[in-house]
This record gives C-alpha cells, structure tokens and sequence, in this order.
C-alpha cells in the first residue's frame, strides 16, 4: 500500500519504503530540505524536551533485517502505555547516529569507551531524539503520555554487549 499527502509520498512496503520518501522529498525541494521539515524538526524537538522516559521500562526488540521484528512490535505496541521507536540505528534517517559515523551494521565491542555512544543511546532511550522517522507509529503528541517506548532495533545485536554493558 501507500500513503500520499501532499508533497508526501512514502511507500508502506517493507523494502526501500523511506529511503523513496527520503528521495523524493529532496527532489521536490530542489536538493535541500523545504520549510516545512525545518517547521517539523522543531516541533519534534519541542516535543523531545518534555520527554523523560525511564530507559528501564522501555522495551528494546533486537532483530536482524527480515527476522520478523516488525511482526513482534507490532504485537507488543498494544501494551497500554507504548509508543515505537522505529529503527533508530538507520544512519540515513537519524541524524544522531549518521554524525557519530555510525554504519548500517555498527559494531561496538564489549568493553568499548565511547562516550559519544553512549551519550546519544542514553538521549534516544529518555526519548530526547525524536523525528517523524521515528516516530512513524503513532502520534507525536502520545509520547508526551506514554509510560514507555518500544525500541525496534533491527541490525542492533551487533551491539547488545556493549549496550547491557552501558545501560543495565
């Protein structure tokens, strides 16, 4: 299926859906990113700041690409109280991640002193990073009264020492 609203055109199969949104959005706009999504990053970013979730009540679902991830979350986004998180470790759609050099498979050694990591894992679990990439599962207003978020992590096992490690 797809979903087309105005400049808007985003595919809602599983393979290349936002990476076509990502495009024609640029294209639309001439190479560089319209008013518009200046308007909406600020938005999220207001929203992020109100945000404070507990990282232990969050749920993390790590998974490798087609490894039914996206079946799991979805049964585990209707525990009350839930918002998704999706895919946060897409270096392409979060900026966060892209600027700290991260690849599609980061790999981040048990034991690993990173403090940019772990600075931006501890802002991405309080709900601090916030984007409609991520937040392409429910409203943004929800996740200023949800009591947790639901962390899809596809490509992320490569990393789960490290992380049990940083944020037992």
């Amino acid at each position: 299926g797809c979903l087309m609203s105005g400049r808007h055109f985003m595919t809602q199969s599983a393979t290349g859906s936002h990476l076509l949104h990502h495009k024609i959005r640029r294209r639309l706009a001439g190479g560089s990113y319209p008013l518009h999504h200046k308007i909406t990053r600020r938005l999220y970013d207001g929203v992020s700041r109100f945000c404070d979730f507990d990282p232990a009540e969050n749920i993390l679902v790590f998974s490798a690409p087609r490894g039914g991830s996206t079946w799991l979350t979805e049964l585990l986004s209707k525990i009350p109280g839930t918002v998704v998180l999706w895919e946060p470790l897409s270096p392409e759609f979060v900026d966060e991640f892209r600027q700290l050099g991260f690849g599609w498979r980061q790999h981040i050694p048990e034991g690993e002193k990173w403090e940019g990591a772990a600075d931006t894992f501890d802002r991405l679990f309080r709900g601090k990073i916030l984007s409609p990439y991520l937040c392409q599962n429910d409203w943004l207003a929800s996740f200023l009264f949800a009591d947790r978020m639901l962390i899809k992590l596809c490509r992320g096992d490569a990393m789960l020492p490290w992380l049990v490690d940083n944020f037992e």
